[in-house]
């Protein structure tokens, strides 16, 4: 007792009812779910200004419908099993903080929905016992990471002299 397992799943969170039946897989194999972390994410950085509406929509697809997805996959199976449970939505700083240099809006208007969303699922699921919050964590090292940056580095000596 007390002791429980972890599953990773990578999974293409824009697939709704893909992601309801891998989750509900788990939950029926272990006989129940108790958590779950929304961490889907996507960066495709543009200048706001010339954002096509592919490009747009994708990121959106990805940041914002791919966690509410997880988040109903997860509640789904925690309510069928009349467990309580809890739920994380990964965020990002940028959703509090405009990033001066970057050419993030996208990224960071949709990590601000997931701030949002949060909100509104923790009201919505707290009456059945599933509690759900948000994080927003800074940069990750990472290639995308790393390569945003240095694209800024560069753009910042390029403009900055006299």
């Amino acid at each position: 007792e007390g002791i429980g397992r972890l599953e990773y799943v990578n999974a293409d969170v824009t697939d709704q009812k893909g992601l309801w039946a891998i989750v509900e897989d788990i939950a029926a194999k272990e006989g129940r779910l108790d958590a779950c972390v929304a961490a889907a994410g996507t960066l495709g950085a543009a200048p706001c200004l010339e954002y096509t509406a592919e490009d747009f929509e994708h990121i959106y697809r990805v940041n914002v419908n791919g966690v509410l997805y997880t988040a109903q996959a997860a509640g789904r199976a925690m309510e069928k099993r009349q467990n309580k449970g809890s739920i994380v939505l990964v965020a990002s700083l940028a959703a509090q903080n405009a990033i001066r240099g970057a050419d993030a809006s996208a990224y960071a208007s949709s990590k601000g929905a997931v701030v949002q969303l949060s909100r509104s699922l923790a009201c919505e699921l707290a009456q059945r016992g599933i509690r759900v919050n948000s994080l927003s964590p800074g940069y990750l090292y990472s290639e995308l990471v790393m390569f945003s940056c240095a694209a800024l580095v560069v753009d910042y000596i390029l403009t900055s002299r006299d």
